[in-house]
């Protein structure tokens, strides 16, 4: 399981990664979202989502940190840039 690294700013207060070859404007391809709190998709039910440690923002680096380890921890790769 692949997922595009480029983050994405969506809804006009929120940003997220989205599966490879997956449309941002597309919830289903989205695989982790942050607005305060970030959220990684752990299934493919609509309420399959883990949430982490609150953070400020969609552009909170922290957060985008813990969705990027906890997808790898959950088996996803990042699409190789370039």
């Amino acid at each position: 399981m692949k997922f595009n690294p480029t983050w994405h700013l969506v809804d006009g207060c929120g940003a997220c990664l989205v599966r490879q070859g997956g449309d941002p404007a597309n919830i289903a391809d989205r695989v982790a979202v942050i607005e305060k709190t970030p959220r990684v998709r752990t299934g493919p039910l609509p309420d399959d989502w883990t949430p982490g440690p609150k953070g400020i923002n969609a552009q909170d680096e922290e957060s985008r940190a813990w969705c990027e380890r906890k997808l790898k921890s959950l088996g996803w790769t990042p699409e190789s840039r370039g």
